[in-house]
């Protein structure tokens, strides 16, 4: 019995050091390979952003915050003061928001009895507010040259869009009543007034500003398409005088502006998403921050040791197909509808196809531009 008991617990022979030894090797060339792969993943993707930014610097285009910054405009140049002067006219309580039924902007002629009560409700303070805002139509710019832009861009407040399209809808609405009550000359000038509160909402840089100028100029176009059929040319008090006429349509053919001003906002999404990446990289932004893309019910979040070049292609991603679409407006083939449509076709197709995986889900979250 004491003889059975000083046997070894276990009969399985110890493994042999060399099969130990041809472990160790294999799983210390496993992990230098993974080294050697993450270092060239790491390299590869902050050589090919840095390629891309070195070259968009090169060009002239903007990279930074900074380079978007507008200097201080004269304000006897500047409209955006008087934008300013008209923002400070408005009642803090934004009537069409306690409504509890949609308020429409534009609306038939003539008008009902009751719909000329509640426009001169929604206008009571009209007259004085497009008075201090119709000086801003004579002058050369329109530009927010007080915009606050600081790192990181997607955290960018924009506070006077808001106001902004209350000034818009104010403005067409005075030129509804002014067109009900005869006044057709004035009707055309309260319209014309919204042009200068576009270039406003565009000088805030960024797609939603070029967006609402689009939104506002919409506007403007569809009360001259209504005021039309009704329209009142001559000398006579209250015609339209044929000068002014040939005003709002050569702003309903204007389209260079409008152009430009979404070309810069395209430019300003290409910075803030190299901004995006930088905040990130700083620690100024956290993964958490950003939304998830629509419909994935992921979070954006990825492990500390692969988020570097995941982050930066992304970002280069997101940064050089920006750029494709900026030539593409910039080309020949944008001067007609069909003709962008046919461009940007093939350019959509292939951006979704590489936006479908799982490795750009950043990127989703950095083009609202396509």
């Amino acid at each position: 019995m004491n003889q059975g008991m000083s046997e070894p617990a276990s009969s399985l022979p110890a493994p042999p050091r060399r099969r130990l030894a041809r472990l160790a090797t294999a799983v210390a060339v496993l992990a230098f390979g993974l080294l050697v792969a993450y270092g060239l993943w790491w390299w590869q993707a902050k050589a090919a952003l840095d390629n891309l930014i070195s070259e968009l610097s090169s060009a002239g285009e903007p990279v930074t915050l900074a380079s978007l910054v507008v200097g201080p405009v004269a304000e006897e140049r500047n409209g955006y003061a008087n934008i300013r002067a008209a923002i400070a006219l408005l009642d803090p309580v934004d009537i069409e928001l306690q409504s509890d039924k949609p308020i429409r902007v534009g609306v038939k002629l003539p008008l009902s009895e009751s719909q000329r009560l509640q426009l001169r409700e929604l206008t009571r303070d009209g007259p004085m507010i497009l008075a201090a805002l119709a000086p801003a139509r004579g002058k050369p710019q329109c530009v927010n040259d007080r915009l606050q832009l600081q790192s990181p861009a997607v955290s960018i407040a924009l506070p006077e869009l808001a106001p902004l399209r209350r000034l818009a809808n104010l403005a067409r609405r005075m030129a509804v009543l002014e067109m009900d009550a005869g006044r057709h000359e004035q009707a055309l000038q309260n319209l014309r007034l919204i042009e200068p509160l576009a270039q406003g909402a565009a000088s805030h840089l960024f797609l939603i500003g070029a967006l609402a100028a689009t939104g506002a100029r919409s506007m403007a176009a569809d009360g001259f398409m209504d005021f039309a059929p009704h329209l009142s040319i001559g000398a006579s008090p209250g015609q339209a005088p044929p000068e002014l006429v040939r005003a709002c349509i050569a702003d309903l053919l204007e389209e260079t502006v409008a152009r430009d001003e979404f070309l810069r906002a395209l430019r300003a999404e290409r910075v803030m998403q190299l901004d995006t990446l930088q905040s990130l990289l700083e620690g100024k932004l956290d993964q958490n921050e950003l939304v998830a893309p629509e419909g994935t019910g992921k979070s954006l979040r990825t492990p500390p040791l692969i988020s570097r070049p995941l982050l930066r292609s992304n970002v280069r991603f997101a940064a050089a197909q920006t750029g494709e679409l900026i030539e593409l407006l910039n080309s020949p083939a944008a001067r007609d509808w069909p003709g962008i449509q046919a461009q940007l076709q093939p350019l959509e197709q292939a951006t979704r196809s590489t936006l479908s995986g799982w490795r750009y889900s950043m990127a989703k979250v950095l083009m609202p531009s396509l």
